[in-house]
């Protein structure tokens, strides 16, 4: 047997500040904000980069379920993480735009 460990994704993440602090939607964290007392399945919540470090979530900062946003920050075990940049607010009715899949599947974006 490998030592291949394998595991479902459940969602995506951004950082917001170099030291780990992270938003996702609330609804890809809902099972550890509100958990199912009837699930037994093991489970870890972590992020992974794009160059495939993990760090484990060490709390939940905020959250709101009306709003689907979740709050939290990762041990970055002394590492930096490259938050997205975050620019001036946008005025009342300006498009905003998302990027996500329901079934795992990763969109990536570049320049040429």
């Amino acid at each position: 047997m490998g030592s291949d460990v394998h595991f479902d994704i459940t969602g995506t993440a951004f950082a917001i500040s170099e030291d780990g602090v992270c938003v996702t939607n609330y609804h890809v964290l809902k099972d550890i904000i509100r958990p199912n007392e009837n699930d037994v399945e093991d489970s870890a919540y972590f992020i992974m980069t794009v160059d495939k470090k993990i760090y484990f979530i060490d709390d939940l900062l905020a959250y709101s379920q009306n709003n689907d946003i979740a709050v939290f920050k990762v041990n970055t075990q002394g590492d930096r993480l490259s938050p997205i940049p975050l620019g001036k607010p946008a005025p009342v009715g300006a498009p905003v735009f998302c990027i996500s899949h329901p079934a795992s599947i990763f969109i990536i974006s570049a320049k040429a």
